[in-house]
């Protein structure tokens, strides 16, 4: 399926959900629970001004020079201030995924953009929070995709938008107090956002802990063009835009992006334009530009399959392995050499997320049917040293995506978003086998493990574990000292490691 049928995939809405996750539901204990757990719900009505304005000749304001170049502006602030939503004493390590209304004729049974806050020891469901835009059509508002927190766990991030308006109006980026789940700001942007993700940025000198967002940057005639592209915010200045790139600086269409663990360089995936005609588009080249952060320029350009989408790096920075959906492959680069010295095929059809173990020794391939049926159910394992697929694990679930690592290492779970499903599967790295499934009653791309702890002013002290950026914090560091890890590499250079933490 290529990115056309995919855009139209999006906006239809048909028939209700028949398909089920299994028949049971593997528990650590090896017990059925099917029924899941009824959870509170709750939803906002927010009030967004109308109307647009032509940027200013230089920024004032919220403004910076990066939101005007992309075309991203503040269109809404609140007070969110307020009592908890959730208990964190209760609850000190949460994963938090989006809860949307599903799409490609699988509707969920909720029609706004929100998410959902779980316990990330004890799998319970703590809390799912609806936002309805006042105004808009419910049936108007664009499937939110990948959420995330923000560094300090402050804000919780939904992409999402108003399909009523003209695209270079349509993207509403929401932001959300993590402690009130009341909203924060909202931000429009060209296009539609897609994923969201934390980046510690380090350009040799400055390090900040910033906010990743990815729009989707198609080129579909009628439908979408090439937007805001790529952006990062600051969360500790107002969420203000501090850097990014558009698809003419890529000369291409930037699609999700990731950044490597010096912290300042991105591999942006690049598939071809959306060519309706498959015979045509299959026989084109897709690449993967590397972005340098500091000058937000390609300095390199790999070529891959037709439709390159994630990208995984050892914990040390050697090595990337590139997922590309469309020929189902897994390419390996080495950062020193900057060379590409393996490919593998990817042992499912149209993986989507590819996600390291531990100790580096396995790559998981997360089925979702890209570029052909979407409709993926199983979970690939690639030996990522001999560069060869080793084996398959059926779900059962439907249209699995991207999968997040618990910050645990002695859990060993990656956790698993299935949006056609409408719940996330925790998958036993030990074992390759289902340990759990969490319902909830929306579709889930998910987002973050955060750890929190209650100051005695009441206020949250957060930290982002893991995301689909990878591993951070202490858990980055845990993995280093795993591996014997004593510096990240990126050519002939070498940043000291936990850099990011030296404060």
């Amino acid at each position: 399926m290529n990115k056309l049928s995919r855009l139209f995939a999006l906006l239809v809405v048909s028939m209700a959900v028949t398909f089920a996750c299994g028949t049971e539901d593997k528990t650590a204990s090896g017990s059925a629970d099917q029924k899941g757990t009824p959870v509170p719900t709750s939803t906002d009505t927010v009030v967004v001004p109308g109307g647009t304005s032509t940027p200013a000749t230089s920024p004032t304001g919220w403004d910076t020079t990066f939101s005007q170049k992309l075309e991203i502006k503040l269109m809404a602030q609140y007070d969110s201030s307020g009592d908890a939503a959730w208990d964190a004493a209760k609850h000190p390590l949460i994963y938090m995924t989006t809860n949307g209304a599903g799409y490609g004729g699988f509707p969920s049974p909720t029609q706004t953009p929100g998410l959902v806050v779980v316990d990330a020891d004890t799998y319970e469901v703590i809390v799912e929070k609806q936002f309805q835009l006042d105004g808009v059509d419910p049936k108007k508002l664009w499937e939110d995709h990948g959420s995330a927190a923000s560094p300090d766990g402050k804000f919780f991030y939904i992409p999402t938008g108003d399909m009523a308006k003209p695209i270079k109006e349509a993207g509403r980026l929401l932001i959300v107090n993590a402690q009130t789940l009341k909203m924060h700001q909202i931000l429009q942007t060209s296009s539609y956002p897609h994923h969201v993700r934390t980046v510690n940025y380090y350009d040799g000198e400055t390090r900040k802990d910033l906010v990743l967002v990815e729009n989707f940057n198609w080129q579909v005639p009628g439908s979408i063009q090439p937007g805001s592209g790529i952006y990062v915010l600051d969360p500790n200045d107002n969420n203000r835009v501090v850097g990014g790139f558009r698809s003419e600086d890529v000369q291409g269409n930037p699609y999700l992006a990731f950044p490597h663990p010096d912290g300042r360089h991105l591999y942006v995936g690049l598939p071809p334009g959306p060519i309706s005609d498959p015979d045509i588009r299959h026989k084109l080249e897709g690449s993967v530009a590397i972005v340098d952060m500091k000058t937000w320029k390609p300095v390199k350009y790999f070529t891959v399959g037709f439709d390159p989408i994630w990208t995984a790096f050892t914990a040390d920075g050697k090595y990337a392995y590139v997922g590309d959906g469309g020929s189902d492959e897994i390419f390996k680069i080495d950062n020193v050499t900057m060379k590409m010295i393996g490919t593998s095929r990817s042992a499912v059809h149209g993986g989507y997320g590819i996600h390291l173990n531990w100790d580096d020794t396995q790559l998981y391939v997360v089925e979702k049917g890209e570029a052909s049926h979407n409709r993926g159910k199983a979970l690939g394992l690639v030996d990522p040293v001999a560069m060869a697929p080793s084996d398959t694990f059926e779900t059962h679930c439907l249209r699995g995506d991207h999968g997040i690592l618990h910050p645990n290492p002695d859990r060993n779970e990656l956790w698993i978003s299935y949006n056609s499903n409408f719940r996330d599967v925790v998958f036993d790295l030990t074992k390759n086998e289902i340990k759990k499934t969490i319902n909830h009653t929306g579709s889930s791309h998910n987002g973050s493990f955060v750890k929190y702890a209650v100051n005695s002013d009441g206020s949250l002290a957060g930290e982002v574990l893991s995301d689909q950026s990878g591993l951070h914090g202490s858990a980055r560091t845990a993995k280093e000292d795993l591996l014997g890890v004593k510096e990240i590499v990126w050519k002939t250079d070498k940043v000291s490691v936990n850099v990011f933490r030296s404060k």
